[in-house]
């Protein structure tokens, strides 16, 4: 249990055991009314003293209640005062309170870390004592350190940092790419967001999550959070970026184990499923003509279940694929139009089973197109599925597909149903994401859309999303027609990745 659930429970029973009291005390003082003789023949007035008393006892439990949950928080804002700007004076106690003094005491740690570090190694120049200081704090922190100048060259690491990471002072001076190996979950990698940093000319703080660090053959060496930070700074040659990491290759392989696990265990669903799905498809053909309205509708809700339960097994292995960029596509030349209508053909039954139509609208003279066959249809079931989940009580989903003004092939399915909130609509596509909003109003396990993602980029195209809470939601991708494939500007096969690389290890 780590600190922040250790809080959430303490935080509970704390909780419960004022409202208890509360409740205990609420009752003693209605006894002590009844008690009173001048109340006993006058029950509004008993009532309202009652009433008054219990309100007054309701306000200062949930006071101490408010007071104790919020404590953490105070303490941590005022160890952040000190720590960034009045240090010298008497540092604020992390222990003073009944809930929280772990999650407190291991934050307040942490800030003195990195605030201690980063403003000494910033400002060095204050005096000879200083630099000295500077230097070991810096180089005895607990945690992998690394200074950076705008050039994006080491400046300086630390012991932790040489230990972890492998390196030594000869990386000094030369740029981190060409030093550490990392890839990244998200859009932005941490070029782009030092590069976006400097552009600004403002401070700014940036996170990640699932970091990982590569061996030259493609091997995950290390797994870890990875913090940044940038201080505006005139002299290039200083200091500007100080990155931190905290190694998480525990969790995050035992979780990667347990997901290949799962896509194992999942692999063996699909022999008994394309058994169910052959006998319900000779029902469909033999039995559903002679049988009444309400029979035919229970087959059409089996097949589509069955074909849901097809498409979940698809996901699942291929996410385990793409994460270890395992799963090959082999562009081909296909009509686009025709492929629309095959693949809409299954998806239309699925659609119908839940009351809903499908418009589909595609462009004429829309050229032939280089797409994996397989992997095509994986991304219109997926966004069909999620266009089904959230129509709420629309009863209409339309595609269209056109050629764009960039002279790629661009698709979308649009529906009109419960829609999304802009704030969460960049995150859509990371991998188990679900917002907060519809995960108990829809079922769904976060895997599609990163896996549409991982498709089309593989196809060289782009996928996003439009949306307004209310109105419903856009998805829209592209891909390339034939002729890119015939030109060489595409690669016939090419790999699903999950992990994004730094733009300069790209260069190389």
């Amino acid at each position: 249990m780590n600190n922040i659930q250790r809080f959430r429970v303490q935080l509970f029973f704390f909780a419960l055991i004022i409202f208890v009291v509360a409740a205990i005390v609420s009752i003693a003082a209605l006894s002590f009314v009844d008690s009173v003789e001048a109340l006993k023949n006058d029950a509004f007035l008993r009532w309202a003293s009652w009433g008054g008393i219990a309100f007054s006892i309701l306000l200062i439990a949930t006071w101490t209640v408010i007071r104790t949950a919020t404590k953490p928080l105070e303490t941590i804002s005022n160890v952040i005062s000190y720590a960034g700007h009045t240090r010298g004076n008497t540092p604020p106690k992390t222990d003073n309170m009944l809930v929280g003094k772990e999650l407190s005491k291991s934050l307040s740690a942490n800030v003195y870390d990195l605030g201690t570090i980063t403003r000494d190694i910033a400002e060095p120049q204050n005096s000879t004592q200083t630099g000295a200081s500077s230097s070991k704090l810096f180089h005895n922190s607990p945690l992998p350190m690394i200074a950076l100048n705008r050039e994006h060259c080491i400046s300086a690491i630390n012991l932790a940092a040489e230990n972890y990471f492998s390196i030594n002072n000869e990386s000094l001076k030369k740029p981190i790419f060409d030093v550490l190996n990392i890839q990244f979950t998200s859009e932005q990698t941490l070029e782009q967001w030092m590069h976006n940093a400097v552009a600004s000319t403002a401070s700014t703080t940036r996170s990640w999550e699932r970091v990982r660090r590569v061996s030259p053959e493609g091997k995950t060496m290390q797994q870890f959070e990875l913090h940044a930070s940038y201080y505006a700074n005139t002299d290039a040659n200083e200091p500007q970026f100080f990155i931190s990491c905290t190694d998480r290759s525990a969790q995050y392989d035992q979780f990667d184990s347990e997901v290949s696990y799962l896509a194992m265990a999942v692999h063996e669903l699909r022999t008994p499923l394309t058994v169910m799905k052959g006998y319900i498809e000779v029902l469909e053909d033999e039995a559903a003509p002679s049988l009444n309205e309400e029979m035919q509708d229970f087959i059409t809700k089996t097949r589509a279940n069955a074909d849901q339960l097809s498409a979940f097994i698809g996901n699942i292995l291929n996410i385990a694929r793409v994460d270890e960029s395992g799963l090959t596509l082999k562009l081909q030349k296909h009509d686009w139009a025709l492929l629309m209508r095959e693949v809409m053909g299954d998806l239309a039954v699925r659609a119908k089973a839940y009351g809903i139509t499908i418009d589909m609208q595609v462009q004429d003279g829309i050229p032939e197109v280089a797409v994996d066959r397989i992997s095509i249809n994986q991304v219109m079931n997926n966004l069909i599925d999620n266009a089904i989940k959230y129509s709420g009580e629309s009863k209409k989903i339309v595609v269209t597909s056109t050629l764009n003004q960039d002279g790629l092939v661009e698709t979308t399915v649009q529906d009109f149903g419960v829609g999304i909130a802009q704030s969460v609509t960049g995150d859509l596509f990371q991998k188990f994401f679900r917002s907060h909003r519809t995960k108990k109003s829809a079922s769904g396990t976060g895997i599609g859309l990163y896996l549409c993602k991982a498709l089309i980029t593989a196809h060289g195209g782009n996928i996003w999303v439009r949306s307004k809470e209310g109105e419903g939601s856009s998805f829209s991708f592209t891909v390339h027609p034939y002729t890119s494939l015939e030109n060489g500007e595409l690669p016939k096969e090419s790999s699903a990745r999950g992990w994004i690389k730094n733009h300069s290890l790209n260069r190389q």
